[in-house]
């Protein structure tokens, strides 16, 4: 399932069916956040996007909307939307997530590290990931330019 099928899975699932709805909790204009909900405008959404969908979302399984791996959402919220007591599905790629996340937080890392390294990984494994939002990058570092 490509990035902007999942999109519209969780639309469906969580946002009562209405892209319009999702857009106005991301602060993005309808018509902008619609645009990513096909083949070719997934590859425009920046990856800021995405990890505020999932902040916005509880139980929304980040393996899952980043790379279509496991169930769409997480623990009791998994059990719940599917009516079924089964947990969440390990993959080899949640799984060398989940390992880098544990090595950079005890290391010290920031969340912003944390992120991207799982875009360095998912670009690795997949060969396309969303890229990253450099210009929002640029301005919490304080670099206007």
């Amino acid at each position: 399932m490509d990035l902007h099928q999942r999109l519209t899975a969780l639309i469906d699932a969580r946002y009562e069916r209405s892209a319009a709805k999702l857009a106005e909790r991301l602060n993005i204009h309808p018509n902008t956040f619609r645009g990513y909900l096909s083949e070719e405008g997934q590859e425009k959404i920046k990856f800021s996007v995405l990890a505020q969908i999932l902040e916005i979302t509880p139980g929304l399984s980040r393996d899952w909307l980043l790379f279509g791996e496991g169930q769409m959402f997480r623990g009791e919220m998994a059990r719940s939307a599917e009516g079924q007591g089964s947990p969440a599905v390990s993959t080899p790629m949640a799984d060398t997530i989940r390992e880098a996340e544990i090595v950079l937080r005890r290391a010290g890392a920031s969340e912003q590290s944390v992120w991207t390294a799982v875009h360095s990984l998912a670009h690795d494994r997949m060969g396309h990931t969303p890229e990253p939002d450099t210009e929002a990058d640029n301005r919490k570092a304080g670099n206007n330019g």
